[in-house]
């Protein structure tokens, strides 16, 4: 479910835009959804997408935040 809302969204628009539109939504309805894109092949859009997720404050994501710092290459 979460990703056919993700790239519903993104279909609708670019995938940059549906992080930062999903930002907007509670976290229990927009978490899934950015998480199913977090591994999208655009730095900008996996760049919106943690920002989208770090407004949540969520001490959960921390060790995905970290492991994306460790590995991901892109000049975000």
């Amino acid at each position: 479910m979460a990703s056919i809302f993700f790239e519903l969204a993104s279909a609708a628009i670019t995938g940059a835009g549906a992080a930062k539109a999903l930002a907007g939504f509670p976290a229990e309805q927009a978490k899934p959804a950015l998480l199913a894109g977090i591994k999208d092949q655009k730095s900008s859009v996996r760049r919106e997408i943690i920002t989208a997720l770090a407004q949540f404050k969520d001490q959960g994501l921390a060790d995905l935040f970290i492991g994306i710092i460790g590995s991901d290459t892109s000049y975000y």
